[in-house]
């Protein structure tokens, strides 16, 4: 009996913990997202075949602590761009079109930026501490506008 309570406890446990991040469907949707949900948004240009867009994916947004931190207080974009296949690209407003991949935007849902792009792919322990000051700034501008 006391194994079966335990066993049942690790399942609730494991599967309460999201193991991936609940991605917008594309720019227009993480907007309209983060407006509803009054959230920041993240928006991430990246590269199917570039071995840093590669890092960033599989160190950085696979951390459990990372996916975790994302999903509950941001609205998460990625948008895959070939700078060789334009016809194949996801839609990237040319204002956050850096020519460079991975790039990382933080924004508003008014659009507005609320930290400088971030190129190339930090570490997952960078990633969060990027996530705590994006949300101290966004705290500090709604604080602003009351």
């Amino acid at each position: 009996m006391f194994k079966n309570i335990i066993l049942m406890m690790i399942l609730i446990v494991s599967s309460s913990v999201a193991t991936e991040i609940n991605w917008a469907k594309d720019y227009n949707d993480g907007i309209i997202k983060a407006k509803k949900a009054d959230k920041p948004l993240l928006f991430i240009m990246s590269n199917k075949n570039c071995p840093p867009c590669t890092k960033l994916a599989k160190k950085t947004l696979g951390d459990s602590r990372v996916i975790k931190a994302l999903n509950k207080d941001f609205i998460s974009v990625i948008a895959y761009v070939s700078f060789t296949d334009p016809s194949v690209n996801d839609f990237v407003p040319k204002e956050l079109n850096t020519g460079v991949t991975p790039t990382l935007w933080f924004l508003v849902p008014n659009h507005d930026i609320i930290y400088s792009p971030i190129k190339g792919p930090p570490t997952a322990d960078m990633m969060l501490n990027m996530l705590e000051q994006v949300k101290a700034e966004e705290k500090k501008a709604k604080g602003d506008k009351k």
